[in-house]
C-alpha cells in the first residue's frame, strides 16, 4: 500500500512520519485480499485547524482508502496529532471490515442483495469476479 502523507500548517517532523507508517500502514493485512501489484494508494493530510489556538481540539487528521469501487474516508478532530491518526486508523478499520463483511457490496447493491437469496447471490459474485481479485 502507497501512502502519500500532507501536511498543512503543520511540520512533518521525521517521528511523525514514521507514526503515521506504523498507525496506516498496519492497515495493510486488512486489505490483502484487495491489492493487486502495490496499486492501493492511501492519503492522509494532517494539519493543524488554526495557528493561534493552542487548546483544544486544534489537530486535524484525516485519511482516504481507494479500494476497488468504493473509497473510505475518514477524519477527526484533537487535542493532539497522533491521538488523531489513532482514531481515523481505528475508523478505517471498522470501515473495512464492513466493505469486507458485504463482500464488496456497497449501497443500493448492499440492499438489493441482502433481499436476495443465497443462490441468487452466488451467481451473481461469480459475475462480479473481479471485485474478488
Amino acid at each position: 500500500m502507497k501512502i502519500i502523507i500532507r501536511t498543512k500548517d503543520l511540520e512533518l517532523t521525521e517521528p511523525l512520519k514514521v507514526y503515521i507508517d506504523d498507525k496506516i500502514g498496519g492497515l495493510e493485512k486488512f486489505l490483502q485480499r484487495f491489492e493487486n501489484n502495490g496499486e492501493l494508494l492511501c492519503e492522509v493530510e494532517v494539519s493543524r485547524m488554526s495557528k493561534h489556538h493552542h487548546k483544544g481540539d486544534v489537530f486535524y487528521a484525516e485519511a482516504h482508502v481507494n479500494l476497488p469501487g468504493r473509497r473510505l474516508r475518514a477524519k477527526d478532530h484533537d487535542f493532539d496529532a497522533r491521538v488523531s491518526i489513532d482514531k481515523v486508523r481505528s475508523m478505517l478499520e471498522r470501515d473495512i471490515e464492513k466493505f469486507k463483511e458485504k463482500g464488496g457490496w456497497t449501497g443500493k447493491a448492499a440492499r438489493h442483495v441482502a433481499h436476495m437469496s443465497r443462490s441468487a447471490v452466488r451467481s451473481a459474485q461469480k459475475i462480479l469476479w473481479w471485485r474478488n481479485k
